[in-house]
């Protein structure tokens, strides 16, 4: 499903593009799978540690790079 954001946050809009299933496994495969490209970006929590672990996805959180932290997600690896 695509949806365009009315709020003017950015002079170019934003394309916001939900992938569901796997507990974001689908979404993180799509982002890491694209080719390289300064525009395209991917919101997350903890789950970009523990979807991996749980699912033996082919991706960590390594193949990703950080922009900046917003919100801090407190979890423990057992």
């Amino acid at each position: 499903m695509l949806k365009t954001r009315p709020r003017r946050l950015s002079p170019q809009p934003f394309v916001d593009v939900k992938k569901a299933g796997e507990a974001g496994a689908e979404g993180f495969l799509y982002v890491k799978n694209k080719p390289a490209d300064p525009h395209l970006m991917i919101i997350t929590l903890s789950n970009l540690f523990t979807t991996p672990l749980a699912l033996g996805e082919r991706f960590s959180g390594q193949d990703f790079t950080p922009l900046a932290c917003l919100a801090l997600d407190e979890f423990i690896l057992a």
